[in-house]
């Protein structure tokens, strides 16, 4: 097999480190975009002895386009993004810039390097509230967000871009990722949050009745995923859910990490304006013409991530 060239925006990132440890172990030639704004060196710090080229750029500067056009690669795996949804509602001009700008300057390095393959990550945030469960990707698109608004954008501008200049172009929707090297701010993902608080014997805070649900996916999981795309040429569709079809209630998920982490207190608190009470994936697409499934269940991957943050702490 020939040495494939994969560039991999966002790739100091929570997700984006995790695919380029991938690449690296299946034998890819890997180049690396990231700003640093949310990445860490640290995370790619054991392949620079092994020839990864590393850029530090904002995706949505032009000095991108201007730095990497005369490259030549295969795939492009675009995951640098934006990706607070409460945030973008206060900063939607930079969200724009980011995730729509950013997306439109790497498809331009896409079309001018004669790339094989694009692979945008995307939100199940593009869905908004789900008229029916399990959401498949025929689902109608209801953004409620400058954050799904943008990445919707990115998803159109693949599909069109794709198809005027002949590169092979797929989005794929996450849906709740969560894993080690996530991380903690104002707007981390509630198991990130859950699990700090939990370590720190916080109360562990639930907006509502907590019988809402979502599909939690571990980040291991989301990489095999993209991994299928970057292995394999040929897919039938532009776009695909990528979670683990099976819904969560918040509830048994703060169940789960008080048994894992020890004795912790629950809390509940009014619901939050916006929030989206039921949410679980339909895979069937991605299953059916990738044979994907998920390896790990949701305490094997709390564990996994416990164990990470535990060591992080000290």
């Amino acid at each position: 097999m020939l040495l494939l060239k994969v560039l991999v925006t966002g790739g100091a990132g929570f997700i984006g480190s995790h695919v380029v440890d991938r690449l690296f172990k299946c034998g890819f030639d890997v180049y690396v975009v990231d700003n640093l704004h949310s990445g860490s060196l640290e995370y790619l710090k054991p392949y620079f002895d092994f020839n990864l080229k590393f850029f530090k750029f904002d995706v949505s500067s032009s000095e991108v386009i201007h730095q990497l056009s005369n490259f030549h690669f295969d795939v492009i795996i675009h995951l640098a993004a934006l990706i607070s949804v409460e945030e973008s509602i206060k900063l939607p001009f930079r969200y724009h810039e980011v995730n729509v700008g950013g997306t439109l300057n790497m498809l331009e390095i896409a079309r001018k390097c004669g790339i094989e393959k694009f692979i945008y990550i995307s939100s199940a945030a593009v869905y908004g509230e789900p008229n029916f469960l399990p959401i498949s990707e025929v689902h109608p698109l209801n953004p409620k967000s400058i954050y799904a608004v943008s990445k919707l954008e990115g998803e159109i501008l693949v599909n069109v871009y794709s198809k005027l200049y002949g590169f092979k172009g797929v989005s794929l929707r996450l849906f709740n990722v969560y894993g080690p090297r996530q991380r903690l701010n104002d707007y981390s993902g509630v198991i990130r949050i859950f699990l700090d608080n939990a370590l720190n014997k916080r109360p562990l805070t639930i907006y509502g009745d907590g019988e809402q649900t979502r599909d939690f996916i571990f980040v291991d999981d989301v990489v095999n995923a993209i991994m299928l795309f970057v292995e394999y040429g040929d897919f039938n569709f532009d776009v695909y859910n990528v979670g683990t079809g099976k819904p969560t209630r918040i509830i048994d998920l703060a169940k789960a990490i008080i048994d894992l982490v020890g004795d912790c207190e629950i809390k509940f608190a009014p619901p939050r304006i916006g929030d989206i009470r039921f949410s679980y994936a339909d895979i069937s697409r991605i299953k059916n013409e990738f044979n994907f499934n998920c390896k790990f269940n949701l305490y094997d991957g709390l564990r996994r991530t416990l164990e990470y943050f535990s060591k992080s702490r000290y």
